[in-house]
């Protein structure tokens, strides 16, 4: 199957967090526990375990948690 063009990309957050992304952008993990922008957090902790971990080998760098995370297909329900 031919993706579209554009691609949707998803990322999923907590309703409380709109308005800071509105105001501030997408920020990653790291840059939202830093800034204190993280109200609620309803992501998986081992996943979010496992990114500060993970660390990246080309670009920037970093750990995998530096980067906003995105999807590519809409959650199952």
């Amino acid at each position: 199957m031919k993706q579209p063009v554009p691609t949707p990309r998803y990322h999923f957050t907590h309703a409380s967090h709109l308005a800071s992304i509105m105001k501030d952008g997408l920020l990653s993990d790291t840059d939202a526990v830093r800034s204190g922008s993280l109200m609620v957090d309803i992501g998986n902790a081992d996943i979010k375990e496992r990114r500060r971990g993970r660390m990246v080998p080309i670009g920037r760098g970093g750990a995998a948690s530096d980067y906003v995370p995105f999807y590519f297909a809409p959650r199952a329900r």
